[in-house]
C-alpha cells in the first residue's frame, strides 16, 4: 500500500472497507452480485510478509546499518524497486491485482507488472507499507 502519510491502523482499515468479503453486495438469494478486484477476510501489517522493506540508516557511523521494516518513506528504502506484490493500492487509492475474480474465474491482468513500474515510479516522497491480506 502506498500513501501519502505513514498510515495508521484506522486509516488501512478505512482503505480496505470496501474489499472485506462481509462487505459484498448480495441479493435476496445471497448471491454475490458484484466483485470487486479483490476481495480479504483478514490482513494485518506485515504477517508472513514482515520486514520485507530495506531501510538505510547512515546516522550509524561509520557504518551504515540496515532496518528491515514493514513501511516506511520510500526515499529511504533501498529495496523498493526491487518488492513484489499481489495487490497494490497507490496513493489515489487505485487498486492494481494480478489476478481477480470475476465471479466464474480468475482474470490475470497480463499488464500488472507494467502498472505495478508505473505506481513505483510516481510514488517517490510517499510511504510504503507492507501488508498481509489474506483471502
Amino acid at each position: 500500500m502506498i500513501t501519502r502519510e505513514m498510515p495508521s491502523e484506522n486509516r488501512i482499515s478505512e482503505i480496505l472497507k470496501l474489499y472485506d468479503e462481509e462487505n459484498l453486495e448480495c441479493d435476496e438469494t445471497g448471491e454475490i452480485i458484484s466483485f470487486p478486484i479483490f476481495t480479504y477476510d483478514w490482513w494485518e501489517i506485515g504477517g508472513r510478509y514482515s520486514g520485507k522493506l530495506k531501510l538505510k540508516i547512515d546516522d550509524c557511523y561509520p557504518v551504515t546499518k540496515i532496518a528491515y521494516m514493514n513501511g516506511a518513506r520510500i526515499d529511504n528504502l533501498i529495496n523498493f524497486d526491487e518488492i513484489d506484490c499481489f495487490v497494490c493500492i497507490d496513493s489515489d487509492e487505485n487498486v492494481i491485482t494480478r489476478e481477480t475474480w470475476n465471479g466464474h474465474t480468475f482474470v490475470k491482468d497480463e499488464d500488472f507488472d507494467r502498472k505495478l513500474t508505473e505506481i513505483k515510479k510516481k510514488s517517490k516522497g510517499m510511504f510504503a507499507t507492507i501488508l498481509d491480506i489474506h483471502s
